[in-house]
């Protein structure tokens, strides 16, 4: 490898060194020496997202939680946390340790909790009291939870129950109210152990509605996959990559974390399209959200830190090409790294088609594109689903009509293989 390493030094590179990882890792540590001084980190996003108006708020039917200051990511650092960590060998030490010293649940102590656990035992559910949220964090990371599905099942319950929808005597008892801190520690147990209301619960949302034969035209998520803490009316491009992600409603698949500069020149400059990187605005997310996946899919596949290489725009296209050929010896163009990550979302597009996934499919919760945000700086908005899965269709050469990539499309990558398969799908479509 260092042998390697040399004639790659040799070779020269786009950020002032040689193409070696040294110096991607030099080059890294002059960007993100200032976030060395950040303690709150990823946990801090709660108060931004509610100043932007689409922080997700009783299970979606507001943008705004009045009660934000109490349940910060702010509040947590400045009286609970004390110390944070890093994952192994990680100069950045984006989680913390917390302590309860007083009240109901003193001595509870954990690491975490993150922007989206916090979120969804705080204002999804309508919870107040950032004791209860901690508790409860801790309580999915003890039982095996998914502390953002838990959450979703939860406060899809209590709207169900606000709205008169589910009995008392269903849920086995518990007040449902909004903010029960009691019924939601409750319901976790419950849902852990399958017993009584939560084994309705214990399988996610969807299939909870399924059970209960109601209310799934009430539940957020997407092929089956609960959203996370930020509402798509107030976040377009984010929305778009929740609807076509492979997986279901998940942001980490695209994470066009760029449209939340609002800043129009960025689009101008990646996208040709000033309305890419305004998060109310429609036009351009196709090509926003083709380009992130593309990027995300690349640093899924080099097994690096999604937060770290994406979000503060280190590891681009040009310098991913520089360390595979650093790490490899094979060199890339920019061009043909990024090939790579549309061939990876393609493949995976064309496992889902195979399996029924169609453009139906790739569809938003009707609250979303239907009833605009009541309150505060994103009131008024909706999802413009449609023209969007346009654009996106347009943008990654899929049919407008089914959301199956074409032939051309499939040849031009390389993935001729599964150009063969899509003409058998037709052919038994037709049959």
């Amino acid at each position: 490898m260092r042998r390697l390493d040399a004639r790659r030094r040799r070779s020269g590179s786009s950020w002032g060194g040689g193409a070696s990882l040294a110096d991607l890792y030099g080059y890294a540590g002059k960007v993100l020496r200032v976030d060395l001084t950040r303690q709150k980190t990823r946990v801090s996003d709660l108060e931004p997202d509610l100043a932007a108006g689409f922080l997700p708020t009783r299970h979606y039917t507001s943008g705004v939680f009045e009660h934000a200051w109490e349940v910060s990511g702010e509040r947590l650092a400045e009286e609970y946390n004390v110390k944070t960590r890093g994952c192994f060998a990680c100069t950045i030490p984006c989680s913390r340790f917390y302590v309860v010293k007083d009240g109901k649940f003193a001595g509870l102590y954990g690491e975490g909790p993150e922007y989206e656990a916090l979120g969804s035992f705080t204002a999804r559910v309508g919870n107040s009291d950032l004791d209860v949220a901690l508790k409860a964090n801790d309580m999915c990371n003890r039982l095996g939870l998914d502390a953002l599905t838990t959450a979703e099942c939860i406060s899809w319950a209590m709207e169900l129950h606000e709205r008169g929808m589910l009995k008392r005597s269903e849920a086995d008892g518990l007040d449902l109210s909004w903010g029960n801190g009691e019924a939601i520690l409750a319901l976790i147990e419950k849902i852990a152990r399958r017993e009584g209301f939560g084994d309705v619960l214990a399988d996610g949302s969807r299939a909870a509605a399924e059970k209960l034969g109601r209310g799934v035209e009430l539940t957020m998520q997407v092929k089956g996959l609960d959203l996370i803490m930020a509402d798509p009316r107030g976040l377009k491009g984010f929305g778009l990559g929740f609807a076509v992600a492979s997986r279901g409603g998940d942001h980490l698949r695209s994470e066009p974390f760029i449209e939340l500069s609002d800043d129009p020149r960025r689009g101008e400059e990646l996208f040709g399209v000033p309305e890419a990187t305004l998060r109310l605005a429609h036009r351009g997310k196709g090509k926003l959200v083709s380009y992130f996946e593309d990027w995300c899919a690349i640093i899924d596949a080099l097994e690096t830190c999604k937060n770290i290489m994406q979000n503060m725009e280190i590891l681009t296209f040009e310098r991913a090409a520089e360390v595979i050929e650093a790490a490899t010896g094979m060199r890339m163009p920019a061009s043909e790294v990024r090939r790579a990550g549309a061939r990876i979302v393609n493949i995976e597009r064309m496992f889902n088609v195979r399996e029924g996934v169609r453009r139906r499919d790739d569809t938003l919760p009707r609250r979303f594109r239907e009833e605009t945000l009541p309150e505060g700086p994103s009131r008024g908005t909706v999802f413009e689903q449609e023209p969007m899965l346009d654009e996106y269709y347009a943008e990654r050469g899929w049919d407008q009509r089914t959301g199956i990539p074409t032939r051309e499309t499939l040849e031009s990558l390389g993935l001729g293989y599964a150009a063969d398969e899509l003409r058998k799908i037709k052919a038994s479509e037709r049959n």
